[in-house]
């Protein structure tokens, strides 16, 4: 709460689960099909997603973070994934290197930033890109990346999923 200004909704503290039980006042179960279905709800919400920004946007500990001065924020899922391309989420170096030859053909002086995890080396062909990489970063600050950036690619996670909902000004992408 202290760091994202998220707290429980007083009204759902009376909350029962569909068996009948009661919640504890500090858990909310959104009761959807599958997990990942959460985020494209509440991103086709403009409301709750405004409402959501202005509690992120009033709640302190964000002025010791820097913010990257890149006009397009790349979010490339590694640290927790297999090396095998295409599995379980993980995409290749190749698609990304694609994407970043797109965005700089279409905007030349565009500034193109990747953040994930590893090491240059480990990007392949994407490292020869002119791209700037922020690798192995504070997680907090990353977010905050996300958060505010202008045009955000979000990868399979709930991280850059997450911050796609609290990024009202944000041109988003799925990757």
């Amino acid at each position: 709460e202290r760091f994202t200004g998220m707290k429980t909704d007083e009204e759902c503290s009376g909350f029962k689960s569909a068996n009948g039980r009661s919640m504890p006042k500090n858990m909310i179960i959104p009761q959807f099909p599958r997990p990942m279905e959460i985020k494209w709800y509440f991103l086709a919400n403009a409301t709750v997603r405004d409402e959501l920004r202005a509690m992120y946007d009033a709640s302190p500990g964000k002025e010791r973070l820097r913010e990257h001065d890149c006009r397009y924020r790349i979010h490339v899922r590694r640290g927790d994934h297999t090396a095998t391309a295409n599995r379980g989420g993980l995409i290749g170096n190749g698609s990304y290197a694609c994407l970043v030859k797109s965005i700089l053909k279409k905007d030349p002086a565009a500034k193109v930033c990747i953040y994930s995890e590893g090491a240059t080396e480990d990007f392949g062909e994407l490292a020869a890109l002119p791209v700037e990489f922020h690798l192995d970063g504070d997680p907090f600050e990353t977010f905050h990346n996300f958060v505010t950036a202008e045009n955000l690619f979000v990868a399979h996670s709930l991280l850059s999923g997450a911050a796609a909902v609290l990024a009202t000004q944000a041109n988003i992408y799925g990757v």
